[in-house]
């Protein structure tokens, strides 16, 4: 009997990779009800008959990216397709009592200034944490944020290699300036892919519906053309 199962398309990544704004419940979504769009990894999965396996996610970090990638290798099999998106350096994830807990730069005051950097976004059950958190951030991470952010983007690339040797297309992408000269495919956001472009009115730079058609096309390309396929 022929196997009637599909091929799967993985997507890891943050915000731009997840579809934020693009939602049920985003503001720009219910705006657009009436003449939506459709993602684009979702005009990606209809193109290669592909279910979507989504492993993406607002605020999520290189290293949560990473560990959601490492956590779900097993379940990658021949002529899937992988699309790993890498967010920017200043995001990462520590552990406490309820689970990985997500950082940002907004978590903390002054974040570009070391010496007077404080820890925001507290945890309000321990304060042992927060000073561990604050101290991790000023004096290991922030400090040596580049040969981290360069460790991250040597085991992407493994990740990447390793998928492709095994005849699984993986590609990875970021729409961070901070990866440019890295090797990692840089895909600016162009301004009329923007929700905000569309509707001033609405605070929101992710991609609208055009900006997932456009996004769309540049993937396909990348994928078709084998751009970053080692």
């Amino acid at each position: 009997m022929l196997s009637t199962k599909k091929n799967k398309l993985f997507i890891f990544g943050d915000s731009f990779s997840f579809g934020d704004g693009c939602r049920k419940g985003d503001a720009y979504y219910e705006r657009t009800k009436s003449n939506q769009g459709k993602t684009w990894f979702s005009l990606l999965a209809e193109e290669y008959n592909l279910d979507i396996q989504m492993y993406a996610g607002c605020g999520f970090s290189n290293p949560e990216t990473l560990r959601l990638i490492t956590e779900n290798l097993h379940k990658i099999n021949k002529n899937d397709i992988v699309i790993i998106g890498l967010s920017d350096y200043y995001r990462f994830e520590l552990l406490n009592k309820y689970g990985f807990r997500r950082l940002f730069y907004y978590s903390f005051d002054n974040y570009e200034d070391l010496d007077n950097m404080k820890f925001l976004d507290r945890d309000f059950d321990n304060e042992n944490w927060n000073t561990a958190a604050e101290y991790y951030a000023k004096y290991i991470l922030y400090p040596n944020h580049t040969q981290y952010h360069s460790s991250l983007v040597k085991s992407f690339k493994s990740i990447n290699k390793f998928l492709n040797k095994n005849l699984i297309n993986s590609l990875i992408w970021t729409w961070d300036w901070s990866v440019k000269n890295s090797d990692i495919k840089l895909i600016e956001t162009k301004d009329n892919w923007t929700i905000n472009h569309e509707f001033n009115d609405i605070d929101d730079f992710h991609y609208s519906w055009y900006g997932h058609s456009e996004f769309y096309k540049k993937i396909t390309y990348l994928i078709k053309n084998k751009v970053n396929f080692i």
